[in-house]
């Protein structure tokens, strides 16, 4: 007579519930991604942004056609974020910042014309902007820290240089319930001697969306 192995219902307890955190791991950010209105990211449809996700899911890459007829890519996704090269100038990135009683979205879309500059936009889980705080702003004396090294003079010139001020942000620790917002100067419009001495009196501003 043939005898079945059975597994024990611990295991097979197990088993299940590590393929449902699998699951709720691979689609939680796919679904989100899905729903974000298309006010937000007017650039890709439905369906482009449903084949990205399936091509990244399959690791090969994952490119989606835009609403311009070029292509965008999904360069990185984890839990609970996601990035895409949207054209060559342009970048988009989507967090989901679980709450108590809530879910805040935040979406960075970063333009590199004429240089880097990030604006973001905080969501709360119906995808209106009520009961949400304001981004984050920022001065130059924010980021700008005097180094002995620069002689004064040179520094209130190299401030006016920065005039107007473009500001670019990122997520960083994206696997963290709390992702850290990373925000930096940009400098890509200095000459390379005036960026070189300028980096020298620049600091990133680290900011948390504050958890409720």
């Amino acid at each position: 007579m043939l005898k079945i192995k059975t597994l024990s219902p611990i295991l097979f307890s197990l088993i299940l519930l590590l393929k449902f955190q699998n699951a709720t791991a691979q689609t939680n950010i796919d679904s989100t991604f899905l729903k974000v209105p298309m006010s937000e990211l007017p650039l890709l449809e439905h369906n482009p942004r449903l084949d990205m996700i399936d091509l990244y899911n399959y690791k090969m890459i994952a490119k989606g056609e835009n609403i311009f007829g070029g292509t965008s890519v999904l360069t990185k996704k984890t839990q609970n974020s996601l990035s895409i090269d949207l054209t060559e100038s342009s970048h988009w990135e989507l967090i989901q910042v679980p709450q108590k009683t809530d879910t805040i979205y935040i979406c960075l879309h970063t333009t590199k014309t004429p240089a880097e500059e990030t604006t973001i936009r905080f969501y709360n889980k119906n995808w209106d902007t009520d009961s949400v705080i304001s981004p984050p702003t920022f001065s130059l004396d924010d980021f700008w820290h005097n180094n002995d090294s620069i002689p004064i003079e040179q520094q209130n010139i190299l401030k006016k240089k920065l005039s107007p001020l473009y500001v670019k942000a990122c997520c960083e620790n994206t696997e963290t319930p709390t992702p850290r917002l990373t925000f930096s100067v940009s400098i890509t419009l200095l000459d390379s001697e005036s960026q070189k001495n300028v980096s020298k009196c620049l600091k990133p501003k680290y900011w948390i969306y504050p958890m409720k």
